[in-house]
């Protein structure tokens, strides 16, 4: 099995392949932030099926991420009342981190694996606004480089 610092080398060099891929055949315009949210995804999909191991690296961090995403999404949204932004981080870092999982269990399913891409694309779209032909894009990418973690553990 290999460990997160494969995968995540794995992921960028896939990442490399995917920005040839958008500069050769321009399927849409990479503006800077869907440049940044795509420098930030592929790295982060590839790790992410690893979060089910209890005392992994990327568990740490994925909960460390999902914590400040979700704290600072509320002090965002909810300026008044910030000072719920720590304690919700609190209680979604220790909700992440010590949730029990059992390793290559429901985050190495194929099942898992449309779900997770069908959902954070439909967010992207939320976000950006895509046409259809990013929407399947942005699909193919995310589905693509979860399954090559997926295909990495079978080696």
């Amino acid at each position: 099995m290999p460990d997160w610092k494969v995968h995540l080398i794995f992921g960028l060099l896939f990442l490399v392949l995917w920005l040839n891929i958008i500069h050769i055949f321009s399927p849409f315009l990479l503006t800077f932030q869907k440049l940044f949210v795509l420098l930030l995804l592929v790295p982060f999909v590839s790790i992410f099926p690893d979060i089910d191991v209890k005392q992994s690296k990327s568990r740490r961090l994925i909960a460390l991420l999902v914590s400040i995403s979700a704290a600072s999404l509320y002090i965002f949204l909810f300026p008044r009342t910030w000072y719920y932004g720590p304690a919700y981080f609190l209680i979604l870092y220790f909700l992440i981190k010590l949730f029990p999982t059992k390793h290559r269990g429901l985050t190495h399913s194929f099942k898992f694996l449309l779900v997770f891409s069908l959902t954070a694309t439909c967010l992207l779209y939320l976000a950006f606004n895509f046409r259809l032909s990013e929407f399947l894009f942005w699909l193919l990418l995310l589905f693509s480089t979860y399954a090559l973690h997926l295909i990495l553990d079978k080696f």
